[in-house]
Formats: structure tokens, C-alpha cells, sequence
């Protein structure tokens, strides 16, 4: 069973200042559905036709991962950790107009794609927010193993622009949609640094408009993938496993996007085997 504790202070100083630096405009007109207190129930949703376009995710018999997410998912303590490190993140999202959140760790196996599904299988529970999930971990690709999910095809392909969205992404429910990756690439640094991936972002941001995107990344530490990503993203969150990440790995790591991308905390993964629960242990100011 996973162990979950939290810090209700995490996320609470993300930096207030925004890069320069970064490739990805931010949509200033984009609005979230909890900007509004009293929306228009008459309103016509201009982005609700292309979220019921897309193909209903192809559901897996439960593995091993899918086991442990669920299990988390039963566990009202681990419940309770992710809803909360929700809602710091979608408040800390929301003061700074930021929709895209990577989420990375130094090395592999620390849990990335354990807390990327169990955070957006929590923001799907929050009604009319909208939350993309992306697995760009081009090397190991494993969100769909985590979620118990099959892949509709290949995110290089995807990011490419030889796939249209409507036939890549996957959705579950009505507010939560997933581009899983069916295999690895040789060349994946090219991928995420090519201008089509960009563009390929702009346009989903633009149709889909959701309030939340999920960038899944490969370790930061050991080669350059995750790096050649960061310019498309807001805000990252790191994921430290507590049995074999270091405070020298955590310092390693953000010194690589210091000045680059804003630093949202933590996420200390705890448990006793494989994929792990979380804990938000800190952010940078």
C-alpha cells in the first residue's frame, strides 16, 4: 500500500516572476471554468465539439502499475495528497495564467508517470476543468502502463503533425485526455526540439483549450531530452523517489532550468516497492 504524506505549504511560493526566455506564448485570452463564480449555464462551448471528437481511451486489464494507482486511489490518505497537491497547483497555475506543468525527475524510476496519471485522474474529478496528458518520456514511455491504458499510436508521430489530433489523443471521461506513446524513438531529442512539435502544442492549446496540460518528461539528469522540452512548458514539478534520490540530484536539477522555467516544488514519491506514492516537500521561491 502506498504511504502519502503532505506539506499544505508546498506550492504555496512558485516564483513570480515569468522567463523571458521561453519559446511558448501564453494564451492571455484563454479562461479557466473556476475564473467565473456564476458562469453562464447558456453559454455555447466552442471547445466542447473537439473534446467529444476524440476517440474513447482503449481500457487495459489491470497490471502491476495500474494495480498500484489504484490502490493509491482507494487509500483516503493517498487521495487526500493528490486532491490537495491539486489544488495548491491549479491555484499557483491560475494567480499566473499558466496552463502547462512539466513534471520530471533526476533519474529514472523516481515516479513521474505514477504522479502525472494520479494528478490528472484528480483534476479530471474537478468539474469543468480540462486536463491534457501528455507522455513525452520518448526513451521508456510508461503513462499508459500507469493509467492501464492502451496507446492509440506514437507521440514523435503526433508531434510531428503526420497524425492529426482527433485520431492521437484519447479521452477519458468528458474533461480528461491523454496522448500516450506506443513506442520508443532513436531520435527523440530532434523530436521534441523540431518547430512542428511546438506547433503541434499551439494547436492543441488552441482547440482544446484545457486548463491543464501534463508534460510526463523523461530524467533530467544523463541526457538532454527533457531539456530540449522545457521552452514549451509554464512551470515544472520535480519528483524525488525517497529511497534513491539525493539533495545534490534535486540542486543538480534545478540549476538546469533555473532562470529558464519557473520551479514549483517537490513531489517527495514514497512507498515500498516500484511505483510510489507522493509527497510535496517544498518549493522554490
Amino acid at each position: 500500500m502506498a504511504m502519502v504524506a503532505t506539506n499544505t505549504e508546498a506550492l504555496e511560493t512558485a516564483l513570480n516572476r515569468r522567463p523571458q526566455t521561453l519559446e511558448y506564448t501564453r494564451n492571455q485570452g484563454h479562461t479557466s471554468a473556476w475564473d467565473d463564480l456564476a458562469p453562464d449555464l447558456n453559454a455555447v462551448d466552442p471547445q466542447a465539439a473537439a473534446w467529444e471528437a476524440l476517440r474513447s481511451a482503449m481500457v487495459l486489464p489491470p497490471n502491476l502499475r495500474q494495480q498500484r494507482l489504484m490502490a493509491a486511489r482507494r487509500d483516503p490518505g493517498a487521495s487526500r495528497a493528490f486532491d490537495m497537491l491539486r489544488m495548491r497547483m491549479l491555484q499557483t497555475l491560475r494567480a499566473h495564467g499558466w496552463h502547462r506543468v512539466a513534471i520530471a525527475a533526476p533519474t529514472a524510476g523516481s515516479g513521474t508517470s505514477f504522479i502525472t496519471a494520479s494528478l490528472g485522474l484528480s483534476l479530471s474529478r474537478v468539474e469543468g476543468c480540462r486536463t491534457v496528458a501528455l507522455d513525452l518520456d520518448l526513451r521508456a514511455p510508461s503513462l499508459g502502463a500507469s493509467l492501464g491504458m492502451r496507446p492509440a499510436g506514437s507521440m514523435a508521430d503526433w508531434l510531428s503533425g503526420e497524425v492529426p489530433m482527433a485520431e492521437y489523443l484519447q479521452r477519458s471521461g468528458c474533461n480528461l485526455a491523454l496522448g500516450l506513446n506506443l513506442r520508443s524513438e532513436p531520435d527523440r531529442s530532434t523530436c521534441l526540439l523540431r518547430p512542428e512539435a511546438g506547433r503541434t502544442l499551439a494547436a492543441m492549446q488552441k482547440t482544446l483549450a484545457p486548463d491543464v496540460v501534463l508534460c510526463d518528461l523523461p530524467p533530467l539528469l544523463g541526457n538532454g531530452d527533457a531539456l530540449a522540452f522545457l521552452s514549451h512548458v509554464d512551470c515544472i514539478l520535480l519528483v524525488a523517489d525517497a529511497q534513491s534520490s539525493t539533495a545534490a540530484q534535486i540542486s543538480e536539477c534545478k540549476a538546469l532550468f533555473e532562470g529558464e522555467v519557473p520551479f514549483l516544488g517537490v513531489v517527495l514519491n514514497q512507498a515500498e516497492t516500484g511505483e510510489r506514492a507522493d509527497h510535496d516537500e517544498q518549493a522554490a521561491g
